[in-house]
């Protein structure tokens, strides 16, 4: 079939498919002055199915709650498919996942969760803010809930097939202390290309603060590390993690509310700025065990 077709039936510009279909074999090339290509139905329609079942990146994420690396780490530990076939990956900038691993992955939760929830469990967004310093093991996490099933959930929206939303799944407040002894380690999966950039939304979860002053703290913290696409380069906002700590983590991984801490380091001669306070003076303060770095 010719380009134009090709682009009916994937439902694409014509610069979008001409990107795709030149990573295929053409059938046939013809024309004595203006070249004309012609590329097997199969293909084309197998791009189409693909395509069909494609979810980018980005909207799962915003979807779900589930950050860029959480997503990539359940990749990785085979929780996830992306598309990986040479013409996706030539029509699409960002990452595209498998619609039908999602749904796979929704069904397995569905299965996996308590039927009933039990009483003082709380959400597992919130339970990640037990988690400082370092990008959060969303993987292992899910791992754990499905493969290991040693840590028990429950799952509020487990009728809505194929929608994961990490707020509607719960998990016991013992969680927190589980969570901040998981890790996933980047140097086993060598092969796979992991972002360096996180989305602003992404990069206030890492720091366990709300994004309603994150215009300030960019200015002051991250002026320098602003990328092209208005993104953050990961690595500032990791030692930046690594440095603060906000009333928010402290909070989860003391049992007290934000508020309660905040007021408590408040009080004290530490030094405090919109991320929060040094994160080894007040984790001695509070009495808590320093955080892994």
């Amino acid at each position: 079939m010719s380009m134009n077709q090709a682009s009916h039936i994937l439902g694409k510009s014509i610069d979008d498919t001409s990107r795709m279909l030149r990573t295929l074999d053409p059938v046939e090339t013809f024309g004595a002055h203006k070249t004309r290509t012609r590329y097997a139905r199969d293909d084309v329609k197998r791009l189409a199915e693909l395509l069909q079942h494609r979810e980018p990146i980005d909207a799962f994420s915003s979807d779900s709650g589930i950050p860029h690396h959480g997503i990539e780490q359940m990749i990785c530990l085979k929780l996830l498919d992306q598309l990986d076939d040479a013409a996706i990956l030539a029509g699409h900038k960002v990452r595209q996942l498998d619609g039908r691993s999602i749904n796979a992955l929704a069904e397995r939760l569905a299965i996996g969760s308590l039927d009933v929830e039990p009483n003082g469990w709380l959400r597992l967004t919130d339970a990640m803010k037990a988690v400082g310093g370092r990008e959060k093991p969303w993987g292992p996490a899910y791992a754990m809930m499905l493969d290991e099933k040693s840590l028990p959930f429950y799952w509020g929206s487990c009728g809505e097939r194929g929608r994961i939303i990490a707020e509607d799944i719960f998990v016991s407040p013992t969680a927190r202390d589980r969570l901040q002894e998981m890790d996933f380690c980047k140097a086993d999966y060598p092969e796979f290309k992991f972002d360096d950039c996180l989305t602003v939304r992404d990069a206030t979860r890492l720091l366990n603060i709300h994004d309603t002053k994150f215009s300030k703290i960019r200015q002051q913290h991250f002026a320098t590390a602003v990328t092209a696409d208005g993104r953050l380069a990961k690595r500032a906002v990791i030692d930046a993690a690594r440095d603060w700590i906000s009333p928010g983590e402290l909070g989860a991984r003391t049992g007290r509310t934000p508020h309660e801490c905040f007021t408590e380091l408040y009080r004290t001669d530490l030094p405090r700025t919109l991320l929060g306070w040094p994160r080894t003076d007040a984790e001695r303060h509070m009495k808590l065990r320093a955080s892994d770095r």
